[in-house]
């Protein structure tokens, strides 16, 4: 039997990483304080998937992982241990990249809409009943296509042939009687709902009970045999009625079942009170506790140093605007397909005999003003009535094609669904995926359900919102690392520092005031943005911009200074100015000669970076590039540009920039020790479940994915846990076994606010909902830099009162009024818990 859920784990399942990898890892799991497995989908996906989010097979478990079996031992394994299993699922779509390989999708292509899978999928049948699939490199490759062993082939993709359509005929001549059409990939008449613009991810219609039943069965199996202890589910907005999904979900799972969904919030959005689901993935907490640790200090300069490197402030203002142009750009561009068949619902629905093209921009420009993933939310209605108005303010020529959306929307019918099917995509690719790898203000704050343009979380606002969900939400997932995050929670607490501290301002401007920059070097590309210098056009603006912030946040931190270099220092610092004879001569050139051969081996190792790393961050430079879509794009790749790009980031390996940057982190060493650790206290503690994204125990510089989804190294890991020796890997441990040992004060425990009295530090109490007081008090150093520049904690403490407390980062125990001082004596967090008599 699984003990109540206090924590998840989140593994990410592949043919490398399988059931049995999981269950060999249970002890180790188990160990660290976790309370429930969570792992990335188990049914069966397109061979090799290494995130399995593209199901071809909802009905079974997925063999490559180990099938059922496999599924059900690490079960079992995972009860004796007192842990239980949570599951990830994926309504809204399932992969048709390979068809034979999805035995719906495959029957549908052969049958056509005589085939009972039709109605499963949300298909855009033309006037001959036929759709189209976007699989061609171009018109002209129709010409490629071969009939072979019955299917049509095209290179190696497969596909059905209807029945006696290929008894005669060229292959072009089969390929016409089909009841699909092979069309270009980059097409802009999709014949079928996509996951966002995916064209390999057929939505699918869950809207209908029979699509329901047939792609829940094997769910239902799970439950009803209790190997599952809770869902995640992927992506509910996409769906047609994503309330009435989760209603049927919620029935099939059980009351007391775990059901968080990813609901992407806004800052000011609250999860709707009519879902019955327990929370979200978390991506609202992440945005409070990384921006709780942004130094508001930070804004005024960091919004000019932008504007004056890139041309972008990245203030609300441009943000706003920059947004809705994203925006705009998604939903004509990508999502055209989608916005198509939208207005072709509003046109049969309302029979308005406005343009399309008006009546497309219509569309676009609400939908631009929207600031959430969907409206049809009954606590978000009103902001549908809001954007029409703005929108219609915008543009009063359009007056006819307002009114007749308007009126297709108030039906609530096809076009109110297919309007707020594409609001969701629009909001992701135009903003997540497009808008934030074209700014670059603080690059932390621009993640998954991120608000850059309020650069940060004020101490007030985030208790306010902690004590909120402690009463609303106690059992919604909390988050800092996910698969789909930007960058990892390490790379956020780094570049956090960049709004605390002038370092980054020197990094940047060189010519500022740098002491000790080696000028030789001032002409090399490295140099982003040196007065005067011309560099790379390819790392220029903003593109230079977000990639140094990526370097500030990946490179590993320099190896330390020998000792031998430091007392060389001082024997020659002392002999600087002194007489010396002959002798002292001699002997002061052997010092000499033996610091530099010293500093020059120093600087070999401060330039030795892990062999992977620069090729990672080539990859996220490929991506951010093309995601942002200014000098290049997924669908018109700009080679030359990419290779610039390359070139530029080989420079930086090569001409000691990283080794610089690297310098300058070892100079905030402190605070980025203070920021690692605290938002990950705080995310373990706050109100909520806290989710553990695999490896990130360990200090981690992931990126976006796929490299957020790289291999673990679990025997490192668990001989650390043995050894003590990981500080961050300890704090997990410590808070993860607390929250086991007292569920009652975290799961739906209260929560008080500590009072600060300087904005350094941040705390909080937590403890049974009954109690009048805490039973754990949680403490964080924020601000860390500016703290040591104001002379550290002085005289500040805070009063313990009567009871008498015990770290459980270190054992420690104090009562009564304690110095901050003491307090973070030994690292620059504390997790006390009340000695219970």
């Amino acid at each position: 039997m699984a003990r109540q859920i206090t924590s998840t784990y989140r593994l990410q399942l592949r043919p490398e990483f399988t059931f049995a990898d999981a269950a060999a890892l249970l002890p180790y799991l188990d160990e660290l304080g976790v309370s429930h497995l969570y792992l990335s989908p188990v049914l069966t996906a397109t061979k090799g998937s290494a995130h399995g989010y593209d199901v071809t097979d909802p009905t079974t478990v997925r063999e490559e992982l180990g099938g059922r079996p496999g599924l059900e031992a690490l079960a079992r394994q995972a009860h004796e241990l007192g842990m239980g299993l949570v599951v990830d699922i994926v309504p809204n779509h399932v992969g048709v990249a390979v068809p034979h390989e999805n035995p719906w999708w495959w029957d549908v292509l052969a049958n056509g809409k005589g085939s009972a899978y039709a109605k499963f999928f949300d298909i855009d049948w033309d006037e001959e009943d036929r759709f189209n699939l976007p699989v061609l490199g171009s018109a002209q490759d129709v010409q490629k296509l071969e009939v072979l062993d019955g299917e049509l082939r095209y290179y190696e993709h497969r596909y059905p042939l209807a029945q006696g359509s290929a008894e005669d005929g060229s292959p072009q001549e089969v390929h016409d009687r089909q009841h699909y059409r092979l069309v270009p990939w980059n097409t802009d008449r999709v014949g079928y709902r996509r996951f966002f613009s995916v064209n390999e991810l057929a939505g699918l219609r869950q809207e209908d009970p029979d699509v329901f039943a047939a792609t829940h069965a094997q769910l239902k199996s799970l439950l009803d045999d209790g190997l599952v202890d809770g869902v995640r589910v992927d992506h509910p907005d996409g769906l047609a009625d994503p309330a009435g999904y989760l209603r049927a979900l919620r029935e099939l799972v059980g009351p007391d079942r775990w059901l968080v969904v990813e609901k992407i919030l806004h800052h000011d959005e609250a999860l709707d009170p009519v879902l019955p689901v327990d929370g979200t993935t978390g991506y609202d907490a992440l945005r409070e506790v990384c921006g709780v640790f942004v130094h508001p200090g930070g804004e005024e300069p960091l919004t000019e140093l932008s504007a004056r490197a890139t041309g972008d402030p990245g203030d609300a203002a441009a943000l706003a605007a920059s947004a809705r142009e994203a925006k705009r750009e998604a939903a004509s561009g990508t999502l055209r397909s989608e916005l198509r068949r939208l207005v072709r619902s509003v046109v049969a629905e309302t029979g308005t005999p406005v343009p399309s093209e008006e009546l497309a921009e219509a569309v676009v420009s609400t939908i631009v003003r929207l600031d959430v993933y969907r409206t049809d939310y009954p606590s978000l209605r009103g902001k549908l009535a809001k954007a029409i108005a703005k929108a219609r303010d915008d543009a009063p020529e359009l007056a006819a094609a307002f009114d007749a959306l308007a009126e297709a929307l108030a039906r609530g019918g096809e076009s109110a669904v297919r309007f707020h099917q594409l609001c969701g995509p629009v909001m992701a690719k135009g903003v997540e995926d497009r808008l934030f790898y074209r700014t670059a203000r603080l690059t932390a704050l621009q993640e998954v359900g991120g608000a850059p343009e309020l650069f940060g979380v004020p101490l007030d606002e985030f208790h306010i919102r902690m004590a909120t969900r402690s009463e609303r939400d106690p059992r919604t997932m909390t988050a800092l690392s996910t698969h789909d995050t930007k960058r990892g929670e390490d790379v956020r607490a780094r570049l956090a520092l960049i709004a605390e501290s002038p370092l980054w301002r020197r990094l940047v401007y060189f010519d500022e005031g740098m002491p000790g920059l080696p000028t030789e070097h001032a002409d090399q590309p490295g140099y982003l943005f040196p007065s005067g210098h011309d560099f790379s056009s390819a790392a220029g603006g903003v593109t230079g911009y977000l990639l140094w912030q990526a370097l500030w946040g990946v490179l590993p931190a320099p190896p330390p200074v020998p000792a031998r270099m430091r007392e060389l220092e001082t024997a020659l610092a002392r002999r600087k100015d002194s007489t010396q004879d002959e002798r002292q001569e001699t002997a002061l050139a052997a010092l000499r000669e033996e610091y530099r051969t010293a500093s020059e081996s120093w600087n070999r190792q401060l330039g030795e970076l892990p062999e992977d790393l620069f090729g990672r961050v080539r990859d996220y430079a490929l991506k951010a590039n093309r995601e942002a879509g200014l000098k290049t794009s997924w669908a018109n790749p700009d080679l030359r540009f990419e290779n610039d790009i390359d070139h530029w980031l080989n420079a930086v390996a090569h001409s000691g920039f990283g080794a610089l940057i690297r310098l300058f982190r070892s100079e905030l060493a402190a605070s980025e020790r203070a920021n690692i650790l605290g938002q990950k206290l705080i995310q373990l503690t706050c109100p909520g479940i806290p989710d553990v994204y695999q490896g990130t125990e360990f200090p981690e510089d992931s990126l976006v994915d796929p490299d957020n989804r790289r291999l673990v190294d679990y025997a490192a890991r668990t001989a650390a846990l043995a050894a003590g020796s990981v500080e961050k890997q300890q704090l997990v441990r410590a808070a993860l076994r607390l929250r086991r040992e007292r569920p009652d004060s975290f799961v739906g425990g209260g929560y008080w606010p500590v009072p600060a009295h300087t904005p350094h530090l941040l705390g909080f109490g937590r403890g049974p909902s009954t109690s009048a007081k805490p039973d754990v008090i949680v403490l964080a150093t924020r601000f860390a830099t500016s703290l040591e520049q104001q002379g550290g904690w002085q005289n500040q403490g805070l009063d313990l009162g009567d009871t008498h407390w015990q770290n459980r980062l270190g054992g420690k125990r104090w009562t009564g009024l304690v110095p901050y001082a003491e307090l973070f004596a030994d690292r620059p967090v504390a997790l006390l818990a009340d000695v219970k008599p």
